[in-house]
């Protein structure tokens, strides 16, 4: 008796892709309070059974139509588990057509930046103190050092200086990643903590679930000298 011949991949994810009904599940809605949401096709891949055992692992998950369009979306949760499932998710159709992630009711690109922020708050879930991978001290942002003039002062009657010790204020500052892009306004009319909130949705930083911009407090001082 002649054996039967194995289902190629290509028909095993379209197996797998047939067997979901069609629910209406509204990507730009779920993302208001979902961690990220992820909208897929039915991608002639031999990876889409692999993602779809993922994606359906997801909080909320559902074959929607889309523009008379059959689609996966797959909202993801703000916990451990379900960013690990969206990373997974994010680099098996990172080149695929017509992906889409959503965040907070908004569709991006497949941006870089979703990645790296799934990426960094997986690092964090990975640390017996997450506050030792996220945060930075800093220094008060309206501290002004004393002009450079005063460290190039050069004197040959050294022993006539005098110093003055100067006080600075040190912060918590409530992300690391975010840290290096963060330009602080000393006059600006909101406070720290909302500006660190706004650039945190500008850079994606502010989709972490450990992300806190009511972090950023007062935790001492330091101290150093300068030559009057």
């Amino acid at each position: 008796m002649a054996a039967v011949p194995s289902a190629s991949p290509r028909v095993l994810a379209l197996s797998a892709a047939m067997q979901y009904e069609t629910e209406t599940l509204d990507p730009f809605r779920e993302s208001i309070d979902a961690l990220v949401v992820i909208v897929f096709p039915k991608a002639d891949s031999p990876h889409l059974p692999f993602v779809l055992s993922i994606a359906q692992q997801a909080s909320r998950f559902a074959l929607t139509d889309i523009g008379g369009k059959g689609m996966y979306v797959a909202a993801f949760a703000k916990e451990q588990s379900d960013a690990g499932r969206a990373l997974a998710v994010l680099q098996r159709v990172a080149g695929w057509k017509g992906v889409s992630v959503f965040v907070r009711g908004r569709m991006l690109k497949l941006d870089y930046n979703v990645g790296l922020m799934l990426d960094c708050y997986l690092g964090s879930c990975a640390c017996r103190d997450p506050r030792a991978h996220c945060q930075r001290v800093i220094d008060d942002p309206s501290h002004e050092p004393p002009g450079a003039a005063s460290h190039r002062h050069v004197s040959l009657r050294r022993e006539s200086m005098s110093q003055r010790e100067i006080q600075v204020k040190r912060y918590i500052f409530p992300c690391q990643k975010l840290l290096t892009q963060m330009r602080f306004e000393p006059d600006h009319p909101s406070s720290y903590a909302d500006q660190i909130q706004a650039a945190g949705v500008t850079h994606m930083c502010g989709r972490c679930p450990r992300f806190d911009p009511d972090d950023f407090q007062e935790i001492g001082v330091r101290s150093y000298f300068v030559e009057d």
